[in-house]
């Protein structure tokens, strides 16, 4: 006997030692292992812990990692609105592409950019070297450079958006310097190449002659150009995603930031937005 040693609910275990004090339960089983015997522990059972102790069992509770007491779900989709990414749209699966903290069903927008979500591929190729491969310079350009024609090189992986989806947009943007105001042009590479080791002779124009898209080029700035379509045509599997290429008449030189810049922000990028 002693403080602390009787025996209230009358199961021969004083309370001391009772995982029960206040309810008979002799065998003191406990299916959780928590330390309250299953007699009288409200989430008894395996997996039934309360880890948020929100007094909601993990079992029923819509969000047991965080404290959700009213089980508020204003979309319906059985996630708790205290760790639903997405509060406003029913996102069960809770899939979430670019993991930037919002759920793909209320953010079908996704932004590809080397070091910030998804893989990249940009150059350079210089008809005055044919054999020298640029990949890895901070820069690309477009126009004339020391009397040669140089062209710009880009691919954008898609393999976070869905096959068959329908884009609603697609837009590039690119950090460029450019010594004139032409017109840049956009068009849609036919082949496989790599950044690592493509040339001007191994690239051969390797390029279609349409024009995907243009826009000028300005002394210094942000560029963004729509490449709506032309995204649309990759996503449907109409033609390979080799990425697109840049070139400008010969009266200018432009030069872009490219994936291997410092500053990520001024790095090449394509913001997608599909459903």
């Amino acid at each position: 006997m002693g403080p602390g040693s009787d025996d209230s609910d009358g199961d021969g275990l004083c309370e001391g030692e009772d995982n029960c004090d206040a309810t008979a339960n002799p065998d003191q089983s406990d299916a959780d292992g928590d330390g309250f015997g299953d007699a009288c522990d409200r989430c008894a059972g395996p997996g039934s812990d309360d880890f948020d102790s929100d007094t909601i069992c993990n079992g029923p509770d819509n969000c047991y990692f965080y404290a959700n007491p009213d089980q508020s779900d204003a979309d319906g989709d059985g996630v708790g609105d205290r760790c639903d990414n997405c509060t406003d749209t029913p996102n069960p699966g809770q899939e979430d592409y670019d993991f930037n903290g919002r759920g793909d069903a209320c953010d079908p927008c996704v932004t590809i950019q080397r070091g910030t979500f998804g893989q990249v591929a940009d150059t350079a190729i210089w008809a005055l070297y044919p054999s020298y491969n640029e990949g890895s310079s901070s820069y690309v350009h477009t126009g004339l450079s020391n009397g040669a024609e140089k062209n710009a090189l880009y691919r954008f992986e898609l393999d976070s958006i869905p096959y068959g989806a329908t884009v609603e947009s697609a837009t590039f943007s690119t950090t460029l310097y450019s010594s004139g105001t032409g017109e840049i042009r956009v068009h849609r590479i036919n082949a496989s190449w790599a950044e690592s080791t493509v040339t001007w002779s191994s690239f051969a124009d390797s390029f279609e002659p349409a024009v995907e898209a243009t826009f000028l080029g300005a002394s210094s700035g942000v560029a963004t150009v729509d490449l709506t379509e032309l995204v649309q045509a990759w996503v449907d599997g109409a033609h390979p995603n080799h990425g697109f290429l840049l070139e400008e008449d010969l009266t200018a030189l432009t030069s872009y930031r490219s994936s291997e810049h410092d500053i990520l922000g001024d790095r090449p990028s394509l913001e997608v937005c599909f459903h």
